[in-house]
């Protein structure tokens, strides 16, 4: 037998997969941490599967109450939830005092969905399914997402890479070990303008640009109108990833914010290296995670654009990449305009009729699959979109574009071999199969250009 490549879907395909997770803003219901949970948090019932031996069962937290328990929320697409239930599987099981902690994986995915990595991993632990409740009550924008609970109260959010038998034996002796938290349960409230004290009616236009916001969850642009009142809000994002939701409004919308995508930097390489994120992730070590912290504190930026003067949505997007780029010349002593390059697009549309391709394509499996071997990408259960994700492995370099008229969640079931990867001629043939024809075309699109001044833009690429 032959082995195989990958069992799980390639990285880079996930994105095309509809995930449907459940991130949950800040409510009424969300409990902080060190703040005391209510008695209907440990009486409501929730759907669990016992991983070891796959059995569907209803549990209720009062079971677990003189324990330490451990809540990690995580899903079957996301690696580092894997690594992290593996961790604590691991961890938990070498401790000597294991019966006083509870690990609960909990996930939004059905029991089917979650099936497959229960089939593979045998964790020794019950995960609740199909949870709708917790992730409330614990909102979080992205997981894994751990929290630990002790008699009755949030004791601890920390960063998965903390969950150590050290730390873990420390919180059973009443101690506090030192922890990088994962706090994800603050906003900013894009209605109320940042750093003053006067009451908002009092604010006829204020603009604001300021570090990292303590303690605030991470957020793209969001733009709220009521009445005459404008916010525009950018919060604790990196700077280049700051000038891109100012400008994305007139990028061409399939582009992402990347280098070669959306973004082009004529910049110095230091200064590249200073303005992105760091390629690292928590390490469990407090030492080492303190440099990541601390580039966080100097380098993560919040803008908003609070105006009660009926200045519309799209003037005050103006002023805010009239703001932004400003302040990218006066900090950064950098340029940026929106510019038009050519792009490659592979327009994927049905050769005869929509119903026609969906009956070639229409998923007959009751079981969710995405798989790359050594000879074929095999999809079965999974939605149209997934195919836009295989046929970017076939065109790196080119945006791929849906003109079929089928909706992106429509299931689907398909197999394309490895083969077609750099090779749109390939792809196109076996596209063909399925009812589906493949269009290769030039244009030329918006991006943004990030340049020092006096640098020459290469040919290919014009001003506006």
């Amino acid at each position: 037998m032959k082995k195989t490549i990958l069992t799980i879907v390639l990285a880079t395909l996930c994105l095309f997969f509809k995930t449907e997770a459940q991130f949950y803003k800040p409510s009424n219901k969300t409990i902080r941490m060190g703040e005391n949970l209510p008695e209907s948090f440990y009486q409501t019932p929730h759907q669990a599967v016992n991983v070891k031996t796959g059995t569907l069962t209803n549990i209720q937290l009062k079971n677990y109450r003189n324990k330490l328990i451990i809540l990690d929320f995580w899903a079957t697409w996301c690696g580092p939830c894997i690594k992290s239930l593996n961790k604590l599987d691991n961890v938990i099981q070498t401790m000597q005092n294991q019966n006083q902690v509870i690990v609960l994986p909990v996930t939004y995915q059905s029991a089917i969905e979650a099936k497959p990595a229960f089939n593979k991993y045998k964790w020794n632990m019950t995960s609740i399914v199909a949870d709708t409740q917790l992730s409330q009550i614990f909102p979080h924008s992205g997981i894994p997402h751990q929290v630990w609970i002790k008699d009755g109260k949030i004791i601890a959010i920390p960063q998965w890479t903390y969950a150590t038998a050290e730390n873990i034996n420390l919180i059973l002796q009443d101690k506090h070990p030192a922890m990088v938290m994962n706090l994800q349960d603050r906003v900013v409230d894009s209605e109320q303008p940042i750093g003053t004290s006067l009451p908002k009616d009092d604010i006829l236009f204020q603009s604001t640009i300021t570090k990292q916001i303590q303690g605030a969850r991470k957020s793209k642009l969001t733009s709220k109108i009521n009445g005459d009142t404008l916010s525009l809000s950018i919060v604790n994002l990196p700077a280049l990833s700051l000038l891109y939701e100012a400008y994305k409004n007139k990028i061409y919308a399939e582009l992402e914010n990347n280098e070669g995508s959306g973004v082009f930097w004529f910049i110095d390489d230091s200064l590249k290296t200073a303005l992105k994120t760091p390629k690292v992730n928590m390490t469990g070590n407090l030492k080492l995670d303190a440099k990541l912290l601390k580039w966080r504190e100097q380098n993560l930026y919040s803008y908003q654009l609070f105006t009660t003067t009926g200045v519309s949505e799209k003037e005050g997007q103006n002023i805010m990449q009239h703001d932004i780029s400003g302040f990218f010349e006066r900090k950064f002593n950098l340029e940026s305009k929106i510019g038009m390059k050519n792009r490659t697009f592979v327009i994927l549309s049905v050769s005869n009729s929509i119903q026609k391709t969906k009956s070639l394509l229409k998923n007959k499996s009751k079981k969710w699959l995405a798989e790359k071997n050594e000879k074929q990408y095999r999809m079965r259960k999974v939605g149209f979109r997934s195919i836009l994700g295989v046929l970017q492995q076939a065109n790196p370099d080119a945006i791929i574009l849906n003109s079929t008229g089928i909706d992106e969640d429509f299931l689907i079931q398909f197999d394309l071999p490895t083969n077609i990867d750099e090779h749109s001629d390939i792809a196109a043939r076996e596209c063909s199969k399925y009812g589906l024809a493949l269009k290769i075309e030039q244009r030329k699109v918006p991006v943004l250009i990030v340049k020092k001044p006096g640098l020459e833009i290469p040919s290919g690429i014009t001003w506006n």
